[in-house]
């Protein structure tokens, strides 16, 4: 069903409706100036703004029922690609279990480089402290 068609068919009875006020409002010229005219004159806008009114109603009710399929139209679409996303967490548990793994080996890698590199500068900075003992034992010597 169209958005044309539904509108048309929502809007059927105001449209014959809006019809008949179109007529005859293009036929009819009120006499304001004369008190029953005035009176003719504000009784047809009185039913001027009841059928405005009418025609807010018609549409609100419509749209309620619109809310209510798009709310439908939105829990399955939930509903259905919930069931989608399990099956996938389903499939990809093993790949994230083996990336686990060697993201697991690769930080035991980082970490044991990073100890070899503290330890390597540990020594060296022993070295380094060693020879500068060494150093000053020779100086104190030379003196």
């Amino acid at each position: 069903m169209t958005t044309e068609t539904t509108e048309i068919i929502i809007f059927d009875d105001v449209m014959a409706k809006l019809a008949e006020f179109k007529e005859a409002n293009a036929n009819i010229v009120y006499d304001v100036t004369d008190p029953q005219g005035m009176k003719d004159c504000k009784s047809h806008i009185s039913s001027l703004r009841k059928f405005k009114t009418s025609i807010a109603t018609v549409h609100k009710e419509a749209k309620k029922e619109a809310l209510e399929y798009g709310r439908a139209l939105d829990a399955l679409k939930n509903k259905y690609t919930a069931e989608v996303v399990e099956m996938i967490d389903l499939q990809k548990a093993p790949l994230d279990e083996i990336e686990a793994e060697k993201q697991a080996q690769i930080d035991a890698d980082v970490k044991r480089h990073a100890e070899e590199e503290e330890r390597r500068q540990a020594e060296l900075e022993a070295k380094a402290k060693a020879y500068e003992e060494m150093q000053a034992k020779e100086a104190k010597e030379k003196h």
